[in-house]
């Protein structure tokens, strides 16, 4: 039996071993949850602390004011009554005052009044003569109106006459404008007409032009460009008399061989770049075909004439001095 219980007791250890470590396990981990749980309770009482002392601080705050705001009330009633009395006495003595003010006014009227009698009769005579002494300004009036109308009838011509000579001079400025341009010499620049005329270098060009010195000037100028542009010139005459029997127009005459040009001949496409580039520095042209055997192919004539509307300007010029000349003649005294 001894034995038996033994081996029992042994079998039965272990186990009770385990049950009692768990136990212990079990002990420690609700241990540690409720110490855990009484942080817990601890922090949230510290805050409810605070919160009832606040809550019991607001409530104060609140007494406090609603206290002073009843003093304050029963304060303001009574000084608004004494503000209300002070303003029925300031009114009581300003009417006394204001009654007796009126009172010597109105005395102070009546002497004036009976001063104011008197006055009125010298002021009757006074009336008189100054009835009389306005009929004389009137009659004054009257005719200094007729003489300020023939002042101003006067300055009325003055002014026309003054507008009038505004006008002409004006006229004659324009004009002289006018003349200043059309007499200026014809100007051609001749660095870009060059380099936009050398895409037909080696055309050839036959140059005359009327004996002229703004002419020969335009000549010169157009001579250089197609230089510059390896323009071949065959062919030149600068002193063109229209005496010899010259048909020469005002402008510059770009010609060409009439017809159908040849193949190869780039003479007709060369003649028109070459008046657009004169049309560029406002220089007018016409172009006019001449016969076919007259020119040979690749070759451009170019006539330079006077400066076209030259002589039509000097005309009207001349007429505007002669008006001018008269006008000023019928002016002098």
């Amino acid at each position: 039996m001894s034995g038996v219980n033994t081996q029992t007791e042994a079998n039965t250890s272990p186990q009770s071993n385990s049950n009692s470590y768990k136990g212990t396990a079990e002990i420690a981990a609700l241990s540690q949850q409720a110490e855990t749980l009484s942080s817990d309770v601890r922090w949230y009482d510290w805050w409810k602390d605070r919160a009832d002392a606040l809550s019991v601080g607001l409530a104060l705050l609140v007494f406090v004011a609603a206290y002073a705001g009843n003093r304050l009330g029963a304060r303001l009633n009574r000084t608004n009554k004494e503000v209300i009395a002070v303003k029925e006495r300031l009114s009581r003595l300003q009417v006394e005052e204001v009654r007796t003010e009126a009172d010597v006014k109105i005395g102070d009227a009546r002497a004036i009044g009976s001063q104011a009698d008197e006055r009125a009769g010298e002021a009757n005579e006074e009336a008189g003569r100054a009835n009389v002494r306005a009929s004389e300004l009137e009659l004054q009036a009257q005719n200094q109106a007729r003489e300020n109308l023939a002042i101003r009838s006067g300055v009325a011509s003055l002014e026309k006459e003054a507008a009038d000579a505004k006008r002409r001079q004006a006229e004659a400025e324009r004009t002289v404008l006018e003349m200043q341009t059309a007499l200026a010499p014809r100007l051609i620049d001749t660095a870009t007409a060059s380099e936009n005329l050398k895409r037909f270098a080696g055309t050839k060009v036959i140059v005359e032009c009327m004996k002229d010195f703004e002419a020969n000037e335009t000549a010169g100028q157009i001579m250089i460009a197609l230089s510059f542009a390896d323009w071949e010139i065959v062919g030149l005459n600068l002193e063109v008399n229209r005496m010899d029997g010259s048909r020469f127009f005002d402008g510059v005459e770009i010609k060409t061989a009439a017809g159908t040009p040849t193949e190869g001949d780039k003479a007709l496409i060369a003649a028109e770049a070459l008046r657009a580039e004169l049309k560029a520095n406002k220089i007018e042209t016409v172009g006019r075909p001449i016969n076919e055997a007259a020119l040979p192919p690749n070759t451009v004539l170019v006539r330079v004439g006077l400066k076209p509307f030259t002589n039509l300007r000097i005309k009207k010029w001349n007429e505007i001095m002669r008006r001018r000349n008269q006008q000023e003649r019928q002016y002098k005294p």
